[in-house]
C-alpha cells in the first residue's frame, strides 16, 4: 500500500514540476515577480500534499508516538473549509504561525526547548525549558485522539495528532493550548501580561486548531 502510495506521489510531483516549469520569461529572460510567487505558492502546496499522503501511509499506533518528540515550530490546522477560504489559506496559516512563535517566545518556548516523551507504559513527560509536567497519556489511532493528565490530575490536555516519519504534530484547541500556556507561564514567573497576550492571540483565530510541530 505504502509503495503504491509512493508511486502515485512521484506522479504528482512529477505533472507539478512540469506545470511550473512551463512560465513565461519577462523581458531579459527573467521570471516576472507574479510568476515567482505562484512557485512558491506552488512550492507549499506540494509540501502540503506530500506531508498528507505520508501521514495516510504511516500507520498512527502507541509503538511510533514512543519517544521523545522536540519542538521545532508552531503548526495551526483549519477547523472550517470556508474559515479557511475568507482568511486566505496558506497565507493566513503562514501570519498565524508566525505571530504564535512570538507567543511561544514569551513563555520560553524555542525550538530545542520544548519536548514530548511518551514511555511505552503510557507515561508521559512535557519538558518546557526546566519546566515538566508528568503524567500519562491514551491515543486513539482512528480518531488520532491524544489525551495527557498530569500526574496530580490537575491538567489534562486533548489534542489531535499528526504522524509521519520523523515528524510529529500536536494540535490543542484554543482553550486547552491557553491553559497549558497558563501553566507554564505560573512556573516561570511570566506573568499575567504575558498571559493576556497570549490570550488575546489565541482567542482571536476561533475556528483554528493550534500547536506544535515536533521531530524526533
Amino acid at each position: 500500500m505504502i509503495k503504491k502510495i509512493t508511486l502515485s506521489l512521484v506522479a504528482i510531483v512529477a505533472v507539478i514540476c512540469l506545470s511550473s516549469c512551463g512560465a513565461t520569461k519577462g523581458l531579459g529572460g527573467q521570471t516576472t515577480t507574479t510568476q515567482a510567487q505562484q512557485g512558491g505558492q506552488t512550492q507549499g502546496l506540494l509540501g502540503n500534499l506530500i506531508t498528507g499522503l505520508v501521514s495516510q501511509a504511516v500507520p498512527l499506533s502507541d509503538k511510533a508516538l514512543e519517544g521523545t518528540w522536540t519542538y521545532s515550530s508552531p503548526a495551526c490546522k483549519f477547523t472550517s473549509e470556508n474559515y479557511l477560504a475568507q482568511a486566505g489559506g496558506a497565507v493566513a496559516a503562514t501570519a498565524v504561525e508566525d505571530k504564535l512563535a512570538q507567543g511561544y517566545a514569551a513563555l520560553g518556548i524555542v525550538p530545542g526547548q520544548c519536548s514530548f516523551t511518551f514511555g511505552a507504559d503510557h507515561s508521559c513527560t512535557i519538558a518546557m525549558g526546566s519546566y515538566q509536567i508528568a503524567g500519562t497519556y491514551t491515543l486513539n489511532p482512528e480518531t488520532r485522539d491524544l489525551t495527557i493528565t498530569s500526574t496530580t490530575g490537575l491538567i489534562k490536555l486533548n489534542a489531535k495528532v499528526y504522524y509521519s516519519i520523523g515528524q510529529l504534530t500536536v494540535l490543542f484547541d484554543t482553550g486547552k493550548l491557553l491553559s497549558l500556556a497558563k501553566a507554564v507561564a505560573a512556573f516561570t514567573g511570566k506573568g499575567n501580561s504575558t498571559i493576556a497576550t497570549i490570550s488575546g492571540l489565541l482567542n482571536s483565530y476561533e475556528g483554528m486548531q493550534l500547536g506544535m510541530n515536533l521531530k524526533k
